[in-house]
């Protein structure tokens, strides 16, 4: 994600000025397994009382607007194609995690629970954003 900057104000002779970035507000990210009945970890922040836990890192690809597969009929006597329909295709979304524990059995637990809601025989896995209390 891009961070904001502030913009100067500077004067110009049409009397146009550059838009002002808003502050971005806190991002919250957290990742639910088994057909979303699972668990929730969160991922940006400590959910629990005790350190360990699993965070997101820098690097996130996937997240913006999926791509659209379109689809259009060519006729043999006509220029140009028809279009029938769109959908959107199926994408890969990667989040580069960070796994910290205070010692190598919460570390393993941490594993296996994140491994466990990512296991597709457990059901498909939601990850939800929440911004400014809407949730997607």
């Amino acid at each position: 994600m891009p961070v904001p900057a502030l913009a100067a104000r500077v004067a110009n002779p049409v009397g146009v000025y550059p838009p002002v970035p808003v502050a971005w507000h806190h991002t919250r990210v957290s990742l639910v397994g088994r057909a979303g009945l699972g668990e929730e970890i969160d991922l940006t922040g400590f959910a629990g009382k005790s350190w360990p836990g699993v965070f997101i890192q820098p690097g996130a690809t996937g997240l913006d607007a999926p791509p659209f597969a379109l689809f259009s009929d060519e006729s043999p006597n006509q220029d140009g194609a028809m279009f029938r329909y769109s959908r959107a295709a199926a994408r890969e979304i990667m989040i580069p995690v960070y796994i910290h524990g205070v010692d190598r059995k919460t570390v393993n637990a941490l594993k296996r629970q994140f491994f466990q809601a990512l296991n597709p025989k457990q059901g498909h896995c939601l990850i939800r954003f929440t911004e400014n209390g809407v949730t997607r």
